[in-house]
């Protein structure tokens, strides 16, 4: 996905040669402190910062891409801050991310409403399949996103960015704000949206979270890469213990505990 990306904002250096490869097929975490880069590497990805090196999304080399074009490739995200209205409904949400997938010439409405219903309902559809596949309840369209839980909102961003039919999907931080059922059900849900065939790179900070859900674990400290491979073997590494993890039951007694590692490089 990216190869020695350096990326600067004035003098402070918020990557210095990082390089991740993330299968395709597979679900890739990224983890460190506060301050390691791990946001900085997805918004470089998607376009949103200037930086350094190669970056490679779904076979095409996009360094010089602006972000619109990156989406177009097959990439959705999620952020650590919900970018949402809180005055929107949730069908509207839903809307926005299923967007830019299709065609809304202004003339179907008006030459063509045959057509333009026709996609209503196809959209409908979709919004429908999409919730259900995150556990959410379809109920919820007509429901402002103000007055939800912020675990909910947060299924919500995932599900908004799934509406664009990505084929690889970037989450910052998804489990911030959820309890224990709800983290439980978010690495359910990805598990199952993997074997699909969706490719997921998730950066987050609940170790449980990422050692349980991903195939690949990269560890970033202070905007450099220390290591990458199955959580299993990476995060009861010295190294890694001493720069972010400190006294933690990784539950990995048992290597069985992390999924295998599947899939074939993507870049």
């Amino acid at each position: 996905m990216v190869d020695e990306l350096d990326v600067s904002f004035g003098g402070i250096h918020a990557l210095r040669g990082v390089s991740l490869s993330v299968p395709l097929g597979a679900i890739y975490g990224i983890v460190g402190p506060n301050g390691s880069g791990k946001t900085t590497v997805l918004n470089a990805v998607s376009g949103f910062v200037r930086s350094s090196g190669g970056i490679h999304v779904l076979g095409h080399s996009v360094s010089r891409w602006p972000s619109h074009r990156r989406f177009g490739l097959g990439m959705a995200r999620t952020f650590q801050v919900p970018k949402i209205s809180h005055t929107l409904t949730v069908w509207e949400l839903m809307r926005m991310g299923d967007h830019g997938r299709r065609d809304r010439a202004w003339w179907k409405e008006t030459l063509a409403p045959w057509a333009a219903a026709r996609e209503e309902r196809e959209t409908r559809r979709r919004v429908g399949d999409t919730l259900e596949s995150l556990g959410l309840d379809t109920g919820l369209l007509d429901t402002r996103v103000q007055t939800l839980a912020q675990g909910i909102i947060k299924m919500l961003d995932v599900a908004r960015a799934l509406m664009a039919a990505p084929t690889l999907l970037l989450l910052d931080e998804p489990t911030a704000g959820m309890n224990e059922a709800e983290i439980a059900n978010l690495a359910q849900r990805l598990q199952a949206l993997n074997a699909a065939g969706l490719t997921i790179a998730v950066v987050e900070h609940n170790i449980r979270f990422l050692a349980g859900a991903c195939h690949i674990v990269a560890v970033l400290h202070v905007g450099r890469k220390i290591c990458d491979g199955r959580p299993e073997e990476v995060l009861i590494r010295p190294d890694v213990i001493e720069a972010y993890l400190g006294d933690v039951d990784t539950g990995f007694a048992d290597p069985s505990h992390a999924p295998e590692n599947q899939g074939r490089p993507a870049s």
